[in-house]
């Protein structure tokens, strides 16, 4: 808010509100010269306001830096709750994918236990005879890899 005001002949004060609200008056050829100079360079000539503020054009100018640090700051907070989001949509799945190999294990151990063949599903009374003739290569780690990804899916 700046507005012109004659004062006594000749002389012409600008008004002009601070930031802070206070109104002051500050003769016309120094306010047109603090204007031309805060076009070149807006820290080499300031005017202060009766409190003491340094009065600047460039409040917009701080303003808008003000928001664009806001602004990059928002988007490195977006940046780590995406990030944050996918670890832990990775651990849930992980979760997923433990619980389904201790499901095909605590099978096993119990089909095991009762005699049956964890690879043709018959059940023998020496399963570990059976075991190394019918399927000597048999590795229960792929087993459970290979149940744990159907559980997966």
């Amino acid at each position: 808010m700046n507005s012109t005001i004659l004062v006594q002949g000749e002389d012409t004060l600008e008004v002009v509100k601070c930031w802070c609200g206070i109104c002051f008056a500050v003769p016309q050829p120094l306010w047109n010269e603090y204007e031309r100079k805060n076009d070149a360079a807006p820290k080499s000539f300031a005017i202060h306001c009766p409190l003491g503020h340094g009065m600047t054009r460039g409040v917009s100018n701080a303003l808008k830096e003000a928001r664009d640090t806001i602004a990059r700051k928002q988007a490195w907070i977006d940046q780590q709750a995406a990030r944050i989001k996918e670890l832990y949509d990775e651990t849930a799945r992980k979760e997923r994918s433990i619980r389904g190999y201790k499901g095909v294990v605590a099978r096993n151990k119990r089909r095991i236990s009762k005699g049956m063949c964890p690879c043709c599903s018959r059940k023998f009374k020496d399963l570990g005879s059976h075991m190394a003739a019918e399927h000597p290569d048999w590795n229960p780690d792929k087993e459970a890899d290979a149940r744990g990804a159907k559980a997966d899916a």
